[in-house]
């Protein structure tokens, strides 16, 4: 019997006529494979590297930057010196070769409370010897009274004269020298840059590069500024540690808490800090 004929033969005797379902197909979905899995994770992985080693570079140009700045300014403070006799800001008779500027009263030293630290850098820049036009009064602003640095405009350079200040207990430097600081921002209290600069880790690369990477010795020295100024910031002991005192890095500080002080072998006799962000209305030091 035909298929036709018993489907008819069904629905004579009211039988329910049996309709072929039909079958669907279902259409496969492709997944990555493991093979295909892995290359994007090594492209994921290089791309992360690449990013990281880039970052690195960047900050590795930066700390070379604050210390070509260092070593720059040192030499402008010296060959002025050399040139005319006296301190940039300190020189009794500035007016007479520029008469934009005012002079100072020679005692040595560029004095923030005699108002020598900005007439300092118009005069080197007077005398050509640093780029740049500084007014030589108002406040310390970055690029208007004092140098920026280079990687970061809102920090900027400035000098100034310590009284009976002892550094981790060394005396050498007498009860009075010269400062040259680098920060952000000026102390209300007392015309001083009292903030730190610097990560611990940087203070740290700075100084094994020039010197020999222990913050109370040679030639590059560092604690941490206000208002952090305790042991666990920047370094284990603070400038007010004894001599011979063992002090060091605390690596782990990823704060800009550390300020360098960068001692000048030259006559000039400059301690350079180097410091960044500070807080009004902060006590002297």
């Amino acid at each position: 019997m035909e298929l036709t004929e018993i489907l008819t033969h069904a629905h004579n005797n009211e039988l329910t006529p049996i309709v072929p379902t039909p079958i669907l197909k279902i259409k496969r979905q492709n997944a990555f494979t493991l093979i295909e899995m892995s290359i994007v994770m090594v492209i994921i992985g290089l791309i992360v590297a690449a990013i990281s080693a880039a970052q690195g570079m960047v900050k590795q140009n930066q700390l070379r930057t604050v210390m070509s700045d260092l070593a720059f300014y040192q030499s402008a403070l010296n060959t002025f010196k050399s040139t005319f006799g006296a301190l940039p800001g300190d020189m009794r008779n500035a007016t007479t070769i520029w008469p934009t500027t005012t002079n100072g009263n020679g005692n040595g030293y560029i004095e923030t409370s005699a108002g020598e630290d900005l007439p300092s850098w118009q005069q080197l820049a007077l005398a050509g010897i640093i780029p740049g036009n500084y007014k030589g009064t108002g406040g310390q602003i970055p690029g208007v009274t004092v140098p920026a640095l280079k990687y970061d405009t809102s920090v900027g350079f400035d000098y100034d004269q310590a009284n009976g200040v002892t550094f981790f207990g060394l005396l050498n430097f007498g009860n009075n020298f010269n400062m040259m600081t680098i920060s952000g921002s000026l102390n209300a209290c007392c015309g001083q840059l009292n903030g730190g600069a610097f990560k611990a880790i940087d203070t740290y690369n700075i100084d094994s590069k020039i010197d020999d990477g222990i913050p109370n010795t040679g030639n590059i020295m560092a604690s941490a500024g206000f208002p952090n100024i305790s042991a666990g910031f920047c370094t284990t002991q603070q400038y007010t540690a004894p001599l011979g005192a063992i002090v060091n890095y605390v690596l782990t500080d990823n704060g800009p808490n550390c300020r360098i002080y960068y001692p000048n072998s030259s006559t000039v006799g400059i301690i350079v800090r180097i410091r960044r962000i500070t807080m009004p209305q902060l006590p002297c030091w």
